[in-house]
C-alpha cells in the first residue's frame, strides 16, 4: 500500500497533513509522516485543535518530531473550530501553488450540478448542527 500512495503523491503540487493534537501520536501518523519524505513532495503540517490544548509546551515535543520527520518541514498550529489560523494557512496553501489556467470562466465556481451542490450544503448543515463526524454518504434527497 505504502507504494501505491507514494506514486499517488508524486503528481501532487503540495500535500496537507492534519494532524490532531489531542491524540497519541500513533503509527498512523506516523505513515503518513513517513510518505512526506520523498525530496520531491512539498508539504505542509497542520496541528489541528491546538486550542484545546490548554499547556502550549506539550506541542513543542510533537512539532519537533514532525518537523524531523519532513524534509522541509513547514508547519501551522490550526483550530477549525475557531477559524484560528484559517487565513495563515490559505495564504501560505495559495502561495505554493502554481499558476495554472482558467478551466472556467470567473462567474462560474463550480463545474457541480445544483443537486450536488444542495447534497453538500445539507452534510454541511447536519455537521455544524451535531458537532459529530458523520459517513459521507449523508446526503439529502434532492428530487
Amino acid at each position: 500500500m505504502m507504494v501505491e500512495v507514494r506514486e499517488a503523491l508524486e503528481g501532487c503540487d503540495l500535500v496537507l497533513v492534519i494532524m490532531d493534537v489531542t491524540r497519541k501520536f500513533d503509527p498512523r501518523d506516523q505513515f503518513a509522516l513517513d510518505l512526506l519524505r520523498r525530496p520531491k513532495t512539498k508539504a505542509f503540517l497542520i496541528l489541528n485543535k491546538v486550542d484545546l490544548i490548554r499547556e502550549k509546551s506539550k506541542l513543542l515535543p510533537l512539532i519537533e518530531h514532525t518537523a524531523s520527520s519532513m524534509i522541509s518541514p513547514r508547519w501551522f498550529r490550526f483550530s477549525a473550530l475557531k477559524r484560528n489560523g484559517l487565513d495563515t494557512l490559505l495564504d501560505m496553501v495559495i502561495a505554493a501553488l502554481p499558476a495554472g489556467p482558467a478551466y472556467f470562466p470567473e462567474d462560474q465556481i463550480t463545474d457541480q450540478p445544483a443537486r450536488f451542490m444542495a447534497a453538500e450544503i445539507i452534510r454541511e448543515q447536519v455537521l455544524v448542527n451535531t458537532s459529530e463526524e458523520i459517513p459521507y454518504a449523508t446526503h439529502g434527497n434532492c428530487r
